[in-house]
């Protein structure tokens, strides 16, 4: 049975080969992007855990809801203020250079 099918065996054994050949740049190649991955993941997961326990502004704007809030109304002042000036313009009495 084998002798009467060695041209198909040969045949197959051929293509694995070339198979094998052909796939080992896609297997490094996807073996560098699951390093880049775990690289990447590694990042993300440092940056969550420094915004959840740390102590700069953007920790403190993502978890003080009333940091956030003074900001968001200092803003919408601001904003206010802006577009008063923008309107109206502005009066200023300034002294330089002399005392009152």
């Amino acid at each position: 049975m084998i002798k009467s099918n060695q041209p198909q065996v040969n045949s197959i054994s051929q293509n694995l080969d070339t198979i094998l050949r052909d796939s080992k740049p896609i297997l490094a190649k996807a073996n560098l992007l699951f390093d880049s991955l775990n690289i990447v993941m590694s990042n993300l997961q440092k940056i969550s855990k420094e915004l959840e326990s740390g102590n700069g502004i953007v920790p403190r704007l993502i978890n003080d809801k009333n940091l956030s809030a003074r900001l968001d109304s200092t803003l919408f002042q601001l904003d206010t203020l802006l577009n008063q000036i923008i309107r109206y313009g502005i009066n200023t009495n300034i002294r330089l250079g002399t005392k009152p």
